[in-house]
């Protein structure tokens, strides 16, 4: 395999990591034909590092181009790049070597398969591992539609993929307007049309920096929100509703802005989606608090018991 795979680094202000972004790429070897840098409009010196790199790099291409977020700076990539597959690395993360042959291998292999995944481990700023308690090892593939309604089971965000190029040709590109949730939207559209396949190592060191958009709930619980009001089909899927709600609940018990965030979901979505959301919203508190009061009059009952 000979410069078959396009690499995609979207980057806004990640001058402090974006060096070692393109290194881990670099060094994934001749099968990389190019890396495409995408710069969204960043303010700090994130094109005088990728500037100092290219001079000595010729795989490397900058891109520029005004701030539209993540979704538009991989669709420019996208629009750039022009080998058969496609594989995306966000600018604070990093790839361990051979992982993106161990991926081409398996899509080589077989031309239904449109997206090849892989385990990833989380870092912190300074590179030392963390444990993630949420993290689920990969193990859908095949025609994972069904599953991949129920939760974002793609695991290592969209560093950890590799996608057919014809792909996004077929299905479209990223969607602009869901302000988070971008990645699932993706894989949930790829999954009607292809299958999936896994390499189940640990390829990526995925950063974990506080205070990044994935931790911003309020944002998290819109762009869910709009998803879920895009594909309609997980508005009745029991496990896609407690996924949910397992966001959406906390979110508007702790929000600083909840009356805010009520109406800025309230026009994003559709009014049918917005009833099934809250009224199921409401029966579940109902529920909870039946259970709390049950169990409260238990307890009262068995101190009166015990007197």
């Amino acid at each position: 395999m000979y410069r078959i795979v396009d690499v995609i680094i979207p980057a806004y202000n990640s001058a402090q990591f974006i060096k070692r972004a393109v290194k881990s790429a670099l060094t994934q070897g001749e099968i990389v034909n190019s890396i495409v840098v995408v710069n969204d409009g960043s303010t700090d010196n994130t094109l005088k590092v990728l500037e100092r790199i290219s001079r000595n790099e010729d795989k490397v291409k900058i891109v520029e181009k005004v701030n539209g977020g993540l979704s538009a700076a991989r669709n420019t990539g996208i629009l750039n790049a022009s080998s058969k597959y496609l594989a995306f690395l966000d600018a604070d993360d990093r790839w361990l070597p051979g992982k993106l042959a161990k991926q081409l291998a398996i899509l080589e292999k077989d031309a239904n398969i449109g997206v090849v995944y892989s385990d990833y481990q989380l870092v912190d700023p300074i590179g030392n591992l963390i444990v993630d308690k949420h993290r689920l090892d990969p193990r859908i593939k095949g025609r994972i539609y069904p599953q991949i309604l129920e939760g974002n089971k793609i695991m290592g965000s969209g560093s950890s993929v590799v996608v057919r190029s014809e792909v996004f040709a077929k299905i479209g590109k990223f969607d602009e307007i869901l302000p988070t949730c971008e990645d699932w939207d993706m894989w949930i559209r790829i999954a009607k049309k292809y299958h999936y396949d896994y390499v189940n190592e640990k390829l990526v060191e995925i950063m974990n920096i506080p205070n990044s958009l994935s931790k911003n709930s309020d944002k998290m619980t819109l762009g869910m929100c709009m998803l879920y009001d895009k594909h309609k089909k997980m508005l009745s899927s029991r496990p896609a509703m407690k996924y949910l709600y397992s966001i959406l609940i906390p979110t508007l018990i702790t929000s600083n802005n909840k009356l805010l965030l009520y109406k800025r979901i309230g026009k994003k979505i559709s009014p049918k989606t917005h009833r099934i959301i809250f009224s199921f919203n409401i029966s579940l508190l109902t529920s909870l608090m039946s259970n709390i009061l049950h169990l409260v009059v238990t307890r009262i009952k068995g101190v009166a018991y015990d007197n």
